[in-house]
């Protein structure tokens, strides 16, 4: 990061590290545990053509940890990420995305 430039290119990728630190914090991974997912998930990513493989590479180490831990399955993990891009398509340019409470607990209380 150069001075004078954001360290992310949008707000949803601040987050996604925020939330990163936040499982951290809170003792659900430690920071050598994040430090292996991460890698993992870069090289995964490296694999692949994507656009930011970094944000991909963050949010994929975040879904395997919290998968692993069966803190959430990987079939709430999908649901709710295709929530999300339902939100975002039928969502304006410029519009903030939204995924209300009640369509979180019914992904979550699914079996």
């Amino acid at each position: 990061m150069s001075e004078g430039n954001p360290a992310f290119s949008s707000p949803w990728e601040a987050r996604l590290h925020a939330m990163k630190e936040i499982l951290i914090s809170r003792g659900v991974f430690s920071s050598t545990e994040w430090s292996h997912a991460l890698g993992a998930a870069t090289r995964s990513a490296d694999r692949t053509i994507a656009s930011d493989t970094s944000a991909e590479a963050v949010m994929s180490a975040i879904r395997n940890l919290l998968a692993e831990r069966e803190i959430a399955s990987p079939l709430h993990l999908d649901a709710l990420t295709d929530a999300w891009s339902l939100s975002a398509y039928a969502t304006p340019h410029g519009e903030p995305l939204e995924l209300s409470e009640e369509t979180v607990k019914s992904i979550l209380t699914e079996s």
